[in-house]
């Protein structure tokens, strides 16, 4: 059996804290890190990526995001699109449309255009809704180290 036709299977066999299936993780799936995993920095990526393991920083993207249920991110994401079962601790910014599903755990803001949340998933922080804007570029002014010496 194909590597893609198993994803399509465990996609398929999902199911939600309610019976329900959730949605499939079919299609082009360029990176799997596995709950062996742990990545700490600033992850990048095109196409779609689901995480198993734990990964602390933050995770940029334009396109989808998958986060396992045996999942911990400890890390501000912006991603494209986003579906989750696992356990996020940070800020989110999706800029098409946001999913959990039960036992998905969520501890921090989000701003997304379009949220679904399953019964028996948690969520403490705030929800804005709308589009998601994109983040300003942060400019970084290098210390002389005069200025260390003097403190000006």
């Amino acid at each position: 059996m194909s590597f893609k036709k198993k994803l399509e299977n465990m996609g398929s066999q999902n199911k939600s804290a309610t019976g329900r299936p959730t949605p499939s993780i079919t299609g082009d799936i360029n990176t799997i890190l596995g709950k062996e995993t742990s990545f700490k920095g600033v992850l990048t990526y095109e196409g779609t990526v689901k995480i198993d393991g734990n990964v602390e920083g933050e995770i940029i993207a334009k396109d989808t995001l998958i986060i396992g249920e045996e999942a911990h991110i400890n890390a501000n994401i912006d991603v494209g699109r986003l579906i989750s079962r696992g356990k996020i601790r940070g800020n989110i910014t999706v800029k098409e449309r946001a999913e959990f599903f039960a036992p998905a755990v969520l501890h921090g803001n989000i701003h997304t255009p379009v949220i679904v949340i399953e019964d028996g998933v948690i969520f403490e922080g705030k929800c804005e809704m709308g589009v998601a804007q994109q983040k300003p570029e942060l400019k970084i002014t290098p210390i002389r180290k005069e200025s260390l010496k003097t403190g000006k």
